[in-house]
């Protein structure tokens, strides 16, 4: 009887920490962003705008390359690192003529704050608002990109009016509670959980083009995850693309792939209009 009452103490006790450092365990973010041209990216331009609630932001912008497409990407990363782990999507994406801003949320990179799920939707709409002005573009050219947990602001940024021209969903999931159930089989996660992110809930509200990139080998949010998201959404057109042998970290290793992938999918769906307004 000493025992189980130990045991059950030390239950208790676990579920008290995972409870209060919870958002430790959601959230890993990198303080570290080096000047983009030592890293050979002279294009790069910093991005500063502040949030709704007066937390001050940070993102870098690299404009289109080439022969514009008269597009907006906004890129709302994964819950690791910062803006400097993106840099192939500023490449990548610009070579193709595409304007894009990838931006920290708070408390990651040059960012102000702490992150919360509440907060990281304040940020979004900063950072899109600032892109928005930026280039010049109405909502309707705006491409709302985001990969992971990113994915979960641009499900709830694009369900809101006005509609944007598409969103890109990388390695999504249909909750977190879903996600962390998977990977905390004993623990009561949805008691515990405060952020929720619930893109399955959401994504039926969706009114614009839909392109969901998935690993096959993904362990970390499982293929299902997206596949579940995509046959819940209504909008059309929308497209699956499976990446076979891709995981959760690796699948842009490929970038050329990835950018046709997209670039294809854009064109079909958001084909370049010369009478689109450019603030650049």
């Amino acid at each position: 009887m000493r025992l189980l009452l130990l045991l059950a103490a030390a239950a208790a006790l676990l579920l008290v920490l995972i409870a209060v450092a919870q958002r430790r365990l959601i959230y890993f973010p990198s303080r570290d962003v080096p000047d983009p041209r030592a890293l050979g990216f002279p294009q790069i331009e910093d991005a500063r705008f502040t949030a709704e609630d007066g937390v001050a932001l940070h993102g870098w912008f690299a404009p289109a390359a080439g022969a514009p497409r008269r597009l907006a990407v906004l890129v709302s990363h994964g819950n690791a690192g910062n803006v400097a782990h993106r840099l192939h999507l500023l490449a990548d994406l610009p070579a193709a003529g595409l304007d894009v801003l990838v931006y920290d949320y708070r408390g990651y990179g040059e960012s102000e704050g702490s992150p919360s799920e509440a907060g990281l939707y304040r940020d979004g709409r900063a950072a899109q608002a600032w892109l928005l002005q930026r280039t010049g573009l109405p909502a309707a050219r705006l491409v709302h990109f985001g990969e992971s947990l990113g994915a979960a602001v641009s499900v709830e940024l694009a369900r809101a009016e006005p509609a944007p021209g598409a969103v890109i969903l990388q390695s999504p999931f249909t909750s977190l509670a879903d996600v962390a159930g998977e990977h905390y089989p004993l623990l009561p996660v949805r008691l515990l959980l405060r952020d929720r992110y619930e893109n399955a809930a959401k994504i039926g509200a969706l009114r614009a083009p839909l392109l969901v990139l998935h690993g096959t080998d993904d362990s970390i949010v499982p293929l299902a995850n997206g596949r579940a998201l995509f046959e819940r959404a209504t909008a059309e057109p929308k497209r699956f693309v499976e990446v076979r042998g891709a995981g959760h970290n690796d699948l842009w290793l490929d970038e050329r792939a990835r950018t046709a992938d997209v670039v294809a999918f854009l064109d079909e769906v958001l084909p370049s209009v010369a009478g689109a307004t450019d603030a650049r």
